[in-house]
């Protein structure tokens, strides 16, 4: 996903579900260097126009949000139970080997060997020894995509961006019907968006931006429940579809860069909570005026502008010297042209992205000063020290995300005021102590993502009041007791990750009653015992076989 735009889908996450809420669900996971880490984050969080990119993360649900976190980062691994030796899925991935120049890869350990294909770098499989995740982020990748591809058949993350692939997209990705997250992004793809896309029912983050696609938008996309999409920076061409969004409004939403777009914008997408409409620049269909172009959006602001202090404080305690990317920051050219910072139409800072930057240090209180912000993405970096309480004073706040950092300290109660929330993730951090009861007032909120921690402390019942939630990862801490009953009240619930704590008691049989999950994760807590609620019992992906309990029908 562009940097123009954010990793959060997790990427999901998302984000962004701002990009990705959002592309972040969503909608950024469900990861936002190194392929999305095993933290159940698929896609980047959402992330907005003009700052962010979907990391491999959380799966961003179809449910509007936005934006992971992603690459979907996978931010919470997945336990892999040991497939057999062979399966149907080996010679689909050893065609990919073959076909991307696997020998260049910088990553291909275990690839073509006899080992488990849950070993093979980047492959997450299934009880059975399917492939249920393909993350090669960033990995050298050159080459095609090849056809057999579409024979993965129970592939739910496919994240290849940020390589070199050239080429078509083949249209035999529409032969995955499990898909949740496709992220293509950032690679040389040519050709033509394969309408087949649209028949991937399942799909909630689609992420093809920074490559050269041309034609036509295909209207069947307009079908799918998106939480993120990421279209920016090709070579796309004709009228928007009237179609699109006509299943869901995706939460993060980009389609800039597109030279060849014309027309107007659907009417209901101006509902999506991160948008890169000022950039496309075409007016909606209603009538509405066209938004602003970018020259209109960014003013230069005042040499007192009140955000200009707070960013100042941020590259100050962040190292901005140390960073990867910080053009523009510090002088005297509109804050809209500092790296990762996107403004509305007064000039005011909405979006800061600064995902895989470098950042050291610590983030400053001055940080909630930034009022109007709707989108603040800080993953993958080294930040430490603790999370400033002022984080709570930022009101417009949809996507927060601090995935992997070196954060310490506890999480500040003051987040629980931030009712617009839709993505929150502090996975892949050292954060301790309990988390706090008042995340349960976030009314909002679709994506929950606390894994890989050092929290401690029973789960809040009060994460019961959040209706809409799609995805909470609280795996990998130290959390006791047992496993609150109303957590059944979440009837919005796609995945729960509860693994690698040390919870104890009876596994709810209220849990039976989720009927829309399709994943749960509740190993590696020893003291768990009884039997496995039945209604869980066809759940499609999970580690229950782990548990060594029977299911109680």
């Amino acid at each position: 996903m562009s940097p123009d735009f954010t990793n959060g889908w997790r990427l999901a996450a998302v984000g962004g579900i701002v990009f990705a809420a959002l592309l972040i669900a969503a909608v950024f996971v469900w990861t936002r260097g190194a392929p999305p880490p095993d933290d159940s984050r698929m896609a980047s969080p959402p992330q907005t126009a003009a700052a962010t990119a979907i990391s491999p993360a959380a799966v961003p649900t179809p449910a509007p949000i936005a934006a992971t976190p992603t690459p979907t980062r996978t931010p919470f691994p997945t336990p892999t139970p040991t497939p057999t030796p062979k399966t149907d899925d080996r010679a689909a991935l050893a065609a990919l080997f073959a076909s991307a120049n696997g020998a260049g890869w910088t990553d291909g350990a275990n690839w073509l060997g006899d080992k488990p294909l849950s070993e093979w770098s980047g492959v997450e499989a299934d009880a059975n020894g399917r492939v249920t995740k393909l993350v090669l982020f960033r990995n050298g990748l050159t080459g095609i995509i090849p056809p057999e591809i579409g024979e993965l058949s129970a592939l739910k993350v496919l994240y290849l961006g940020d390589n070199a692939l050239s080429g078509e997209v083949p249209p035999e990705i529409g032969d995955l019907a499990n898909l949740t997250e496709l992220h293509l992004g950032d690679n040389d793809l040519d050709g033509e968006i394969p309408p087949e896309i649209g028949g991937l029912s399942n799909l909630a983050v689609l992420d093809l931006s920074n490559n050269r696609l041309s034609g036509r938008i295909p209207a069947r996309i307009g079908g799918l429940p998106l939480a993120a999409l990421d279209l920016s920076g090709n070579l796309l061409s004709g009228e928007i579809p009237p179609a699109l969004g006509a299943a869901s409004v995706p939460s993060a939403l980009s389609l800039a860069g597109n030279d060849g777009l014309r027309g107007c914008v659907p009417d209901r997408l101006a509902s999506a909570p991160v948008n890169d409409f000022a950039r496309l620049g075409l007016p909606f269909c209603g009538g509405a005026p066209a938004p602003p172009l970018p020259a209109a959006a960014t003013p230069s602001p005042a040499p007192k502008s009140p955000d200009i202090p707070a960013l100042a404080a941020l590259y100050a305690a962040a190292n901005g010297d140390d960073w990867t990317n910080s053009d523009n920051w510090l002088t005297d050219k509109p804050i809209g042209e500092w790296h990762g910072v996107d403004v509305d139409a007064n000039g005011r800072v909405i979006s800061l992205v600064l995902t895989r930057n470098r950042l050291s240090g610590t983030i400053p209180p001055e940080i909630g000063d930034l009022s109007e912000l709707r989108n603040l993405e800080l993953w993958d970096n080294r930040l430490s020290g603790e999370i400033p309480a002022e984080v709570g004073k930022l009101s417009n706040l949809t996507v927060l995300d601090f995935w992997d950092n070196r954060l310490t300290g506890g999480i500040p109660p003051q987040v629980g005021g931030l009712s617009n929330l839709i993505w929150l993730d502090f996975g892949s951090n050292m954060l301790s102590g309990e988390i706090p009861a008042e995340i349960g007032g976030l009314p909002n909120l679709e994506i929950l993502y606390m894994s890989s921690n050092n929290l401690s402390g029973a789960i809040p019942s009060e994460l019961d009041s959040l209706s809409n939630l799609t995805e909470l990862s609280l795996s990998n801490n130290a959390l006791t007791g047992g496993i609150p009953p109303n957590l059944a009240g979440l009837s919005n619930l796609l995945e729960l990750r509860l693994d690698g704590n040390d919870l104890n008691g009876e596994i709810p049989t209220e849990l039976g009653s989720l009927s829309n999950l399709l994943d749960i994760y509740l190993s590696g807590n020893e003291g768990l015992r009884g039997c496995v609620p039945d209604g869980l019992r066809n759940v499609a992906y999970s580690d229950l076989d782990e548990l060594g309990m029977e299911f109680c029908g």
